[in-house]
């Protein structure tokens, strides 16, 4: 009874790890999706301003 305890309790262990993991992978997508989403708007409007301004 206490190794199936124990078992279960190394596997709920493992089941939160690669959530955690998952959810870390979501974030750092999320955060260099956004990053690039900002550099583009940083470079178009860097853009605008020098098609404009000439």
């Amino acid at each position: 009874m206490l190794l199936s305890n124990r078992k279960s309790g190394k596997t709920t262990l493992k089941l939160y790890w690669w959530f955690f993991l998952f959810l870390v992978r979501v974030a750092l997508s999320s955060l260099l999706f956004y990053l690039h989403i900002l550099q583009a708007g940083e470079a178009i409007s860097a853009f605008q301003k020098a098609y404009y301004n000439d």
